[in-house]
């Protein structure tokens, strides 16, 4: 993922242990507990808002070693990419971007009000994703257009819950032209 602008630092969290209960209670790591995917589904608010908090921390360590907020993307896949977009909707910092790959936003119905500065999001979501249906993804997307947010959403046609060569190319291009504003 090499930028042609320049040094770039990539941080890959890792989520704590912790029971799922989507996953029959086994123990993972996961940044909130997952009851469910479907559009009803309960949801941890508590969880989310501790990764939220985790993210926030990230930002702030970056910032303080001399990074601008605006050169900061965030990304992630599957619950990783929730907490991504979770993160940029809420953060109080001027984000260089979201990358959203196979996910969805958590606490979906909370956010009509998000009050997180604006930052381009790039959305990646196969049409066959058996884990993070597609249906989720178009969700999510509609509602970052009715709060006039600049997503780009990209369906790959045929991708299941992974990544492809050519969504690393995606993320790539959004990279550059994110850090590059």
């Amino acid at each position: 993922l090499r930028p042609k602008s320049g040094h770039m630092k990539i941080i890959l969290p890792t989520a704590p242990t912790r029971p799922v209960t989507l996953n029959g209670g086994m123990e993972t790591t996961a940044w909130a507990d997952i009851y469910g995917l479907e559009a009803d589904s309960a949801e941890d608010a508590k969880g989310w808002g501790l990764a939220f908090e985790r993210a926030e921390e990230l930002i702030k360590n970056e910032m303080n070693n001399g990074i601008p907020s605006n050169r900061i993307v965030l990304g992630g896949f599957s619950m990783g990419g929730a907490v991504a977009l979770h993160t940029a909707l809420r953060s109080k910092y001027q984000l260089g971007g979201v990358i959203a790959l196979s996910t969805w936003l958590p606490l979906m119905n909370r956010f009509p009000g998000a009050v997180g500065e604006r930052c381009p999001i790039l959305m990646v979501h196969g049409t066959e994703d058996e884990i993070v249906r597609y249906s989720l993804g178009l969700r999510t997307n509609a509602l970052l257009d009715s709060m006039n947010r600049d997503v780009s959403f990209v369906a790959v046609q045929g991708m299941g819950h992974t990544v492809s060569n050519g969504v690393i190319e995606e993320c790539k291009k959004f990279i550059e032209g994110a850090v590059s504003r």
